[in-house]
């Protein structure tokens, strides 16, 4: 055992920790949290104008018109929130990008945005790459005009001015060089795109890169190592989502924002493993799926320690907050827990991917937040579905059986401490 925590601590721990604290991958990381707030709001509108009841539709259609009613989520506000989440994507990754860097971070804000959009080809629709479809340009885009910015800046390439000159239109001459240079470049870019097969840099995005990881993401291997990584993570104290996040959040988003997309378009959605798929059906109550080991805890076993620690961590694991479990109890460098974590993972993962692969439940198109309390974020994220609540019970049901054992053993050991 410990020549395994030797190897985890002096060969992986640097690798992970250095991934976490990549400045391209947290840019993308704390960017993209800018979509959260227009995530819930849009969801709210989804949930409400989709909801499968066909007396509240009815009685909906009824009141505002059949019309007003079929139209007011789709043409007006998808256009407004997740259909702009491109834009916001550019405008969130530029902007903590060069403020992690120690610079004023709102003109690169400008450039990212005017580059995007020379990007954008209007014969293709320009509102069609400002969703789903150009999020992957506007990451690549934010972050190169990031760097060409933080470059000039640093190295002083800027036009300077007296001190007397009020702060706003010093701001605007410092950005001026860098403005210049690289709205050229993307133009450049652009002009040179069509000599190509792909026409445009989203075609091509979309063709050799975007559409691929978003297919692989999707699989039930994809998914099954992302789940795993970040539980083995967890059980070496090293924070498995903000590890695997990074890498990952893009294509979760992606994924998610083409589901929406789907139903948008009258389709049905296509992918399984998406944003909100792995807190809702995977990790309820924490990673792991925590819950089902505090039940184990709270109704299972004997030792006051054991009852103490799931007292103290059942209202938290209801918000899918499991640190009081992981450093508690504890399953992080626990040789006994770890088992059942890893196995708990594996096979709620498998479980979960199964039935979704199988059409028994609805795919996710709703991103409720990731603290909601489980069966309710599995009822909103299917849009409604109730099948969901059923299959979150079943793999509640499926890691209370697995840890039971474990905690049982832990719970003996505890015993003959308080005993003695």
């Amino acid at each position: 055992m410990k020549s395994i925590l030797n190897i985890i601590y002096n060969k992986i721990g640097p690798i992970a920790t250095k991934i976490a604290t990549q400045k391209h991958l947290l840019a993308i990381r704390d960017g993209l949290i800018l979509l959260m707030p227009i995530t819930i709001v849009a969801s709210i509108f989804i949930i409400v104008g989709e909801l499968p009841i066909q007396g509240y539709q009815s009685f909906m259609m009824n009141l505002f018109g059949e019309e007003a009613w079929g139209s007011f989520v789709w043409d007006v506000v998808y256009p407004a929130t997740l259909g702009i989440s491109a834009i916001i994507a550019v405008i969130g990754i530029s902007y903590n990008f060069v403020v992690n860097e120690g610079i004023d971070g709102i003109p690169v804000t400008a450039i990212s945005l005017a580059s995007y959009f020379i990007l954008l080809d209007g014969s293709e629709g320009f509102m069609n790459f400002c969703g789903a479809e150009g999020l992957f340009v506007a990451i690549i885009t934010a972050l190169i005009v990031s760097e060409i910015y933080i470059y000039f800046i640093k190295k002083d390439f800027v036009i300077h001015l007296p001190d007397s000159v009020p702060p706003t239109i010093l701001r605007s001459f410092v950005a001026l060089i860098p403005s210049v240079v690289t709205i050229f470049m993307f133009f450049f870019i652009r002009i040179g795109m069509t000599f190509t097969p792909y026409g445009t840099v989203h075609n091509m995005i979309q063709t050799i890169l975007q559409q691929p990881l978003m297919n692989v993401s999707s699989t039930y291997l994809g998914t099954l190592l992302t789940s795993l990584a970040n539980s083995i993570l967890w059980t070496f104290g090293l924070h498995g989502d903000q590890i695997v996040g990074s890498v990952t959040a893009p294509i979760m988003t992606s994924n998610y924002l083409a589901n929406v997309e789907a139903v948008k378009s009258g389709l049905l959605p296509q992918f399984i493993n998406c944003d909100g798929f792995g807190a809702i059906f995977l990790n309820f109550g924490g990673t792991g799926s925590i819950l089902g080991l505090i039940l184990a805890m709270r109704f299972c076993c004997h030792s006051k320690t054991i009852k103490k620690i799931s007292n103290i961590g059942l209202i938290p694991s209801l918000f899918n907050i499991s640190e009081p479990i992981m450093f508690g109890l504890p399953i992080v460098l626990n040789p006994i827990m770890m088992i059942p974590f890893i196995l708990t993972t594996f096979t709620v993962t498998s479980v979960a991917y199964g039935a979704f692969a199988l059409n028994l439940v609805n795919k996710i198109i709703v991103s409720p937040p990731w603290t909601t309390p489980i069966f309710a974020s599995g009822y909103l994220a299917t849009g409604g579905d109730v099948r969901a609540i059923i299959l979150q019970a079943v793999l509640l049901f499926t890691a209370f059986i697995i840890y039971l054992p474990f905690v049982k053993y832990v719970d003996k050991e505890y015993l003959a401490k308080e005993n003695k």
